[in-house]
């Protein structure tokens, strides 16, 4: 059997009664969902996976045996490899009894989060350095749409499908998660505090973090792969300011003046479309004489409105019809052995 995880594992195993073998990994929160794996093979009935809470906090891992075996358990480093093999006579053993545990026995407990589904004989335990809610439970699967998460809100959905059931939950905690999840990077404002109680299955995990965070009053701005989180007033307030700042510099820019020739339009038709390119402190000025425009604003305004000149001011098309007409007298048609009218 192997057990796996992301960080470096420091197990302790020991038998128990002589049919149950006990590996403990300290410091670490499971991930493996369900708690209990039925094997019923080469002399192992089942794999019943625990998680003990602080100050005690570690991972147990109990193989229940239907037969005497001898074990070596060989780890390196986030990999624990336990090899089995069975007793030709039971000897007698020194009965080993687990430590005295302060949480309820391992067939009631849940593990916290779920990241790989076991298949037996291999089950996988991952350790992460986050502490656990309390009475949490968190299944991934991939999305149907699969690929990254790329679009978050908006009504529209299509982040990696998970599971969540959390009760009591810290908020930064389970904020945390979701940028795991995503893999983003993530800064969350000091106003971002509480305790989650949800339980959602099989929903994308950005259709999850926006339910919550509406629940708790909170918003967010995406920014290339920075997940900013605060409160909505806060994220409001900011968009204002930006928007005023944004208005304040284009009132501070110094305006340019740009004469702009029409060459197949007219310029006082073309003239409405380019205004409503224009800022409030630019004006255009149409001279039918010479068929121009003198366009006056901030350079970037009237970059866009030449653009624009240029994609409108084009030639109508045109369809040339051509016609001959061709003279034959009586003497040409004679040459050529063909007498027109008839005779006389």
């Amino acid at each position: 059997m192997v057990i796996s995880a992301n960080g470096t594992l420091v197990p302790s195993t020991f038998m128990v009664e002589g049919k149950k073998l006990v590996v403990d990994i300290p410091g670490t929160i499971s991930k493996v969902k369900p708690s209990v794996v039925p094997v019923r093979k080469g002399g192992l009935d089942r794999v019943r996976i625990g998680q003990h809470a602080a100050p005690d906090k570690k991972v147990r891992v109990v193989l229940d045996l239907t037969k005497p075996m001898e074990y070596t358990t060989k780890p390196e480093g986030n990999t624990i490899i336990i090899a089995m093999t069975p007793v030709a006579a039971p000897a007698p053993k020194t009965e080993e009894k687990a430590p005295q545990e302060k949480t309820a026995p391992i067939e009631s407990e849940k593990a916290p989060s779920a990241e790989k589904e076991i298949t037996p004989p291999a089950p996988e335990a991952e350790a992460v350095p986050a502490a656990p809610a309390k009475s949490a439970e968190v299944r991934r699967t991939e999305s149907a749409e699969a690929g990254a998460s790329s679009l978050i809100g908006g009504g529209r959905y299509s982040g990696r499908r998970i599971s969540l059931d959390l009760q009591d939950a810290d908020l930064v905690n389970v904020l945390r998660l979701f940028a795991e999840v995503a893999n983003l990077n993530m800064i969350l404002s000091p106003e971002v505090k509480g305790k989650v109680t949800v339980r959602m299955v099989n929903i994308p995990w950005d259709q999850a973090m926006d339910i919550i965070l509406r629940m708790n009053g909170l918003g967010y701005a995406l920014e290339d792969n920075i997940l900013r989180i605060a409160s909505v007033a806060a994220l409001t307030k900011e968009a204002e300011d930006e928007s005023k700042a944004k208005e304040a510099k284009k009132k501070a820019e110094d305006l340019i003046t740009r004469i702009v020739s029409i060459n197949y339009a007219k310029a006082r038709e073309v003239d409405p479309t380019l205004k409503k390119s224009l800022s409030a402190r630019g004006e255009t000025v149409v001279d039918d004489r010479t068929n121009t425009i003198i366009i006056k604003d901030i350079p970037r305004n009237v970059d866009e409105v030449v653009t624009l000149v240029k994609l409108l001011d084009k030639p109508i098309a045109q369809v040339m019809i051509e016609a001959r007409i061709i003279e034959a007298s009586t003497n040409f048609t004679r040459d050529i052995g063909v007498q027109w009218g008839g005779t006389s």
